[in-house]
């Protein structure tokens, strides 16, 4: 899908042909041992979210209902627009002052989110 160009927005392409908005998550128990919670986690993004993307591949996500584990979350959440994004950020945030996880440029910090690459 060509970007439109009348519709300059930061959102993958993708929400603007949706015509279902499905979200999904999982919880557990403030008792949960933290290795049970990162197998809930995980199994949230190597199993459930792929069967999902199966029915859609190009279905996108919105960062805020988004899992935060996703290992293209570039193209997941921004599509065709992550590139032109990267490159404004260049422009305006040229020191990387402005970065979050996962957001636009933070593939250039290390896993902490401290160190840049």
């Amino acid at each position: 899908m060509a970007r439109n160009e009348g519709n300059d927005s930061a959102l993958n392409p993708s929400w603007q042909k949706a015509l279902v908005h499905i979200v999904f998550s999982r919880g557990w128990e403030t008792s949960t041992p933290f290795p049970e919670q990162a197998i809930i986690a995980q199994n949230m993004t190597d199993v459930e979210t792929p069967i999902l993307a199966a029915l859609e591949p190009d279905m996108g996500a919105y960062i805020n209902e988004a899992d935060l584990n996703e290992r293209r979350w570039q193209e997941v959440f921004w599509g065709e627009n992550y590139d032109r994004l990267l490159r404004i950020k260049a422009k305006w945030d040229a020191e990387e002052l402005f970065m979050c996880k996962p957001c636009i440029g933070s593939e250039n910090w290390d896993a902490e989110s401290i160190c840049r690459k």
